[in-house]
């Protein structure tokens, strides 16, 4: 095999992929890297190979199956970022079908690795119902999935950019240009890095920590670039805050920072920015929740790893940071019933099972686990996060508030006695510890 048809310079990244669509009794045979979408199974073309001998070799490699190609449906033009950097990928999609229809089992999940760049990816594969993908199971390219579905036609061609993607990496490229060698990383957070973000719901998240203060006046060129980008952003916009690293590992609780933005800042910036720079600085306890998804969930865009960067989150200050976020649960279910029944649900998940889970998450898990007559709230919530993020709030929405609050209290007060109690027990053999000490240097000086 020759070397991939994957070409890097200083400034782009061009590459030559091809996918194979298997599906098999309205299944389709889908790859899944760990917190990802999913994906149709391929691999990049060496270079001196047809596509066909590829996808021959990529499903041999990852899954250890034969497979015949079949026709070729689409050719895609690409745009996305390669870490920092755009790229530009051509990639070439036929059905397959396998040589022996018995060497995979027809459902479950089958588990695998691939490697590019000389590291190691681990994949999932698994089957999914075609019907997923009509209603708007995310696979990657998105505008391939039509031609997935249609039954016959002509090869089609498809341009797909990846917005968020090219916005990230240019926000990236901005953040090392004006902080320079004071910027130790840029991490993305929230839904974005847990596999839920939502165009038209969902703000990009983003944390960037420093070694030393940031200078007034890099605030404010920092700000001035942000909000240019921001009006290329989802409909949310971006949000971001800029930590210093000595706050992140050990975490100090509420957390300092040197700069936050959200899109709701935005008018203030631009009417007083010298006020902004100056006054937006203190310390936020939403960022205990931030640091905890960033160590489970995160993506680092540029830096160092995130587990010499961000410390251990204690759990109390992390069930204080996501309590303060429903404490008006009761009166906000009104005004904004999709957004707060999830984060109750995922909110009473941690306090039940620990379980660090996104909104998307939160919902699933209330279904499974809240009582019958709260589903349909529940189920309508799901339903407008993952479309249009319209709900109105039903007649059970108070009841579920004061349900979920007063289990989220329940839960709650039983971790703080189970605290006290084992403060007790370490004050107490602190105290043991002491007279033992004690006596024996008593014993000692006699």
């Amino acid at each position: 095999m020759g070397r991939d048809i994957l070409f890097k310079t200083d400034d782009y990244v061009f590459s030559y992929r091809v996918g194979g669509i298997l599906i098999q009794q309205d299944k389709i045979l889908l790859q899944k890297p760990k917190n990802d979408d999913y994906a149709i199974i391929g691999g990049h073309v060496a270079f001196g190979e047809s596509t066909e001998d590829t996808l021959k070799r990529e499903f041999e490699e990852e899954l250890h199956v034969r497979v015949e190609v079949d026709k070729l449906i689409a050719v895609g033009e690409i745009f996305f970022p390669w870490g920092t950097k755009p790229c530009h990928q051509i990639a070439l999609y036929y059905k397959v079908h396998l040589a022996d229809e018995s060497a995979i089992p027809s459902d479950g999940v089958f588990h695998g690795f691939d490697e590019l760049d000389n590291e190691r990816i681990d994949l999932d594969f698994c089957w999914v119902p075609l019907e997923k993908l009509k209603d708007g199971l995310k696979v990657y390219p998105l505008e391939l999935i039509p031609y997935i579905l249609k039954e016959e036609g002509e090869i089609a061609h498809f341009v797909s950019r990846d917005i968020c993607g090219d916005l990230l990496s240019r926000f990236t490229e901005m953040s090392k240009g004006i902080l320079g060698d004071n910027l130790v990383g840029v991490y993305l957070h929230g839904s974005a890095a847990m596999g839920c973000f939502n165009p038209k719901e969902s703000d990009l998240d983003l944390m960037l920590v420093v070694e030393h203060d940031v200078s007034d006046r890099e605030k404010k060129q920092f700000m001035e670039k942000v909000v240019e980008l921001n009006e290329e952003a989802p409909p949310k916009g971006l949000e971001f805050s800029i930590v210093k690293r000595e706050f992140c590992k050990p975490f100090v609780y509420p957390t300092p920072f040197e700069l936050h933005f959200s899109k709701m800042h935005i008018d203030w910036f631009r009417e007083k920015p010298e006020e902004y720079v100056q006054k937006m600085k203190g310390t936020d306890k939403d960022l205990a929740a931030h640091f905890t998804i960033i160590r489970k969930y995160g993506k680092v865009l540029y830096g160092e790893e995130i587990d010499r960067v961000f410390g251990e989150v204690p759990r109390e200050d992390y069930i204080d940071s996501i309590r303060a976020d429903i404490e008006e649960a009761r009166e906000d279910i009104w005004t904004n019933p999709m957004y707060i029944t999830l984060n109750l649900c995922r909110v009473l998940a941690y306090l039940r099972e620990n379980l660090i889970l996104s909104k998307k998450e939160g919902g699933e898990w209330g279904l499974n686990q809240l009582p019958e007559r709260f589903h349909k709230l529940i189920c309508e919530a799901l339903s407008g996060y993952v479309s249009d993020g319209k709900m109105e709030a039903p007649e059970t929405a108070l009841a579920f508030a004061d349900y979920m609050l007063g289990q989220i209290e329940q839960y709650g007060t039983e971790y703080r006695t189970l605290c006290e109690d084992e403060l007790c027990r370490e004050l107490f053999r602190d105290f043991v510890r002491h007279q033992k000490v004690t006596k024996c240097w008593r014993n000692h000086d006699a």
